[in-house]
């Protein structure tokens, strides 16, 4: 029997007769310095950008940007709700329109779905559209859409903005939300600035 394997083994462990074999020196890989490192890849750095899963903060897509957009549009529409304001139906057709335009990887939605709140178990009471400046190193939010379905509870703002900027300081990216200051859009900007 072990005459059967002693053939094997040396096929295994000669590397002239099997020429695939060879002993690797074993690499130690290193965490990459993402600060000061210029050869970070773009794809490693998008999916820093990823939240942990089983969090309040969540990464959508850009169709799931639309489908909720047009969900919340649907709802206002009905017959049976109460009048909305119009800046909310402007603020959900943008992102409607947003969403079927910004669809490469360096745009991120993102879904708030806080625990407190009655909506934060099956759809997010806020939605953010970003666009990820890789030169920069620097995430600009540029549309935030509130949930008209529940728009009566108290804001979660300050907490979506809290669980952002964590999601960038362990990005090495910098947060910011000057691209808000416009009409529709200046409420959000006003909360993250005065009130944080």
């Amino acid at each position: 029997m072990f005459s059967l394997c002693l053939p094997i083994l040396s096929f295994i462990a000669s590397p002239c007769i099997y020429p695939f074999y060879k002993s690797h020196e074993t690499y130690s890989f290193y965490k990459t310095n993402i600060v000061n490192s210029n050869s970070y890849s773009g794809t490693d750095f998008v999916e820093s950008l990823t939240p942990p899963s089983g969090g309040e903060l969540k990464l959508l897509t850009h169709l799931n940007g639309a489908a909720w957009a047009q969900n919340w549009l649907l709802h206002m529409a009905r017959n049976d709700t109460e009048l909305y304001d119009e800046h909310y139906c402007t603020e959900c057709l943008r992102m409607k329109q947003a969403s079927d335009v910004y669809t490469s990887e360096e745009y991120f939605y993102f879904g708030f779905y806080p625990e407190e709140s009655k909506c934060g178990q099956f759809e997010p009471k806020y939605m953010a559209m970003f666009v990820l400046d890789k030169k920069r190193r620097a995430l600009n939010a540029k549309l935030i859409v509130e949930n008209p379905k529940f728009i009566h509870e108290e804001t979660m703002l300050i907490p979506f903005e809290n669980s952002l900027r964590q999601l960038c300081d362990e990005s090495y990216v910098f947060f910011k939300y000057d691209e808000l200051k416009r009409p529709g859009q200046i409420r959000y900007y006003y909360e993250w600035t005065f009130t944080n």
